[in-house]
């Protein structure tokens, strides 16, 4: 009998072959000779020593018998791991985290929107307008304490989707949430025999497409409700920091057979506030400029540096970052901070000559929106544009309103 331990198939990088490399110190121990009697089943025990090798790889070979005629020859091969099939974290890392091998775990709302980031409309600007990312890439710019959901049925991050990706085929994956004291809230899901993730179409595949879940992709996805054990009815939670949590139950026996993987979430159903708003207008001299100045504070989840205020002028809407240039966060949980800007020619060409509205908006990474909404007179050097809002089709101006100008 002759062995061969062996490492799986290596590549070379020059030729494109692969190639077996031979294992040193890797023995196969058992008999050298064995006789089997015509119509005679023999078990024959082997043992494979890897003393000297580092735990943690697929190890592969094969035995060969030949006949004492030289002639018959028999091939017996192995393919085995060595070491704790559980070490393996099953669970990938989350997305901001470099060692993560599928693109990282993160969260998504009910229109898909990556959570943790900002609110939606300035996911948009972020995106499509700046163009410095894709939606792929914005992902991965998650912060920890800042995944956030408001289910309140307002249509705008009412729930809150995992994007998670595992490296083994799993027994069974629970979802449990947890509240801020470390009791056991809601068993948001508990899916038995999930499919490990894989690369297929251009895209990993997310457990939510394991072929376990077809018929229902969603039983991850966590609406915010929560047992109250008093009444024996589920209602929505409180808004406060509460604990998503994954528990993986592998196949395989060992040391790591349950995992778990804990985020950090906010339900936060409280808009922002905007105070202390000061706009200036100067479009009479030669060069027209305005400034926008106002405070604005959370007591939820916040805001981050890719959150933008908007200022609506009139119908058309314009962006600014909430920590950029003369803006500024107050506090390093950027839940409270001043914006300050000048406003744009674009800005400027939006204002008529007739009465003016301007709405400036903040959201938090909940999709909370507070505004703000101030009437501005007619600007004598703008353009002679007539702007109406509010108005109904076949319905005449109401000549007592305080809005109403007859000769503008």
């Amino acid at each position: 009998m002759t062995s061969v331990v062996v490492l799986p198939k290596k590549r070379d990088d020059f030729t494109g072959y692969y190639y077996e490399e031979q294992l040193p110190g890797a023995r196969v121990n058992g008999a050298n000779k064995v006789v089997v009697k015509a119509g005679q089943t023999l078990t024959v025990p082997y043992t494979l020593d890897l003393t000297e090798l580092t735990p943690g790889q697929l190890i592969e070979g094969w035995l060969r018998f030949t006949g004492d005629n030289g002639q018959s020859t028999l091939v017996v091969p192995f393919l085995g791991y060595f070491g704790d099939m559980t070490s393996e974290d099953v669970l990938d890392k989350k997305a901001n985290d470099v060692t993560n091998v599928y693109g990282g775990n993160y969260f998504v709302n009910e229109h898909n929107y990556p959570r943790g980031i900002a609110d939606e409309e300035s996911l948009k600007k972020l995106v499509n307008l700046d163009g410095d990312y894709n939606w792929q890439q914005v992902a991965k710019l998650y912060q920890d304490g800042k995944v956030a959901f408001s289910p309140n049925n307002d249509k705008k991050s009412d729930l809150l989707k995992p994007v998670a990706f595992v490296k083994q085929n799993l027994q069974d994956l629970k979802v449990v949430v947890f509240d801020q004291n470390g009791k056991v809230v809601r068993v948001v899901a508990d899916e038995k025999g999930l499919d490990k993730s894989f690369y297929q179409s251009g895209r990993n595949q997310d457990v939510s497409l394991s072929v376990s879940m077809r018929n229902d992709p969603n039983t991850f996805d966590w609406d915010g409700m929560v047992y109250n054990d008093k009444t024996g009815k589920f209602e929505v939670a409180s808004d406060g920091q509460y604990t998503y949590r994954f528990v993986a139950t592998l196949y395989n026996d060992g040391q790591k057979k349950v995992q778990t993987a804990d985020y950090p979430v906010i339900i936060d159903t409280t808009a922002p506030t905007i105070s202390n708003y000061k706009l200036t207008l100067d479009t009479a001299a030669d060069k027209p400029s305005g400034h926008l100045s106002f405070d604005f504070s959370d007591t939820g989840a916040g805001f981050t540096d890719y959150s933008y205020a908007v200022v609506q002028i009139n119908g058309k809407l314009f962006g600014h970052k909430l920590n950029e240039g003369a803006s500024k966060f107050n506090d390093e949980a950027k839940l409270s901070g001043t914006a300050n800007f000048e406003l744009s020619p674009e800005e400027l060409a939006a204002f008529t000559a007739a009465q003016n509205q301007v709405t400036v908006m903040v959201a938090d990474t909940a999709d909370n929106v507070g505004l703000f909404t101030s009437e501005v007179a007619g600007v004598a050097s703008a353009s002679q544009t007539v702007n109406v809002w509010n108005a109904v089709d076949g319905l005449g101006f109401d000549k007592d309103s305080n809005f109403y100008d007859a000769k503008n």
